[in-house]
């Protein structure tokens, strides 16, 4: 039987090394890993999944800490959020770095709320249909 991966494996030199240049500058981070794992051990008392439902709403949780990047002059606050839904078997997590000092709800609801109306604008202009309820 014939391998379909034509044996470059352990021949070719990486696709990074052909197609760019040797002094071109690199976009990744430097240490994702370090990162994504603080962010885990920050909320890992979230990540326990809960036995009971009171009702069919998801049981939301916060929790905020704070994080400074190595190229940032000041310490930033990193608010997360920890949906479960009944029937899921992992939760839906999103973080949101800010130097606001509002409680977590209002954070969340803040971000996430400044988005709908500028979607209506711009749908507007591109002369997409409008709902009724937003006015230009």
């Amino acid at each position: 039987m014939r391998s379909s991966s034509l044996g470059l494996a352990n021949t070719a030199p990486s696709i990074s090394t052909i197609w760019e240049p040797r002094d071109a500058p690199r976009l990744l981070c430097r240490n994702p890993p370090s990162r994504a794992s603080r962010f885990q051990r920050e909320i890992a008392s979230l990540l326990v999944r809960p036995t009971e439902w009171a009702s069919q709403k998801p049981i939301v949780t916060y929790h905020d800490f704070g994080y400074q990047a190595q190229i940032w002059n000041v310490p930033r606050r990193v608010v997360a959020k920890v949906e479960w839904h009944q029937g899921e078997l992992s939760p839906r997590v999103g973080f949101i770095v800010t130097n606001l000092i509002w409680p977590e709800l209002g954070i969340f609801n803040f971000y996430n709320g400044r988005g709908t109306p500028q979607q209506c604008w711009l749908s507007a202009q591109m002369g997409q249909i409008v709902n009724r309820d937003f006015e230009l």
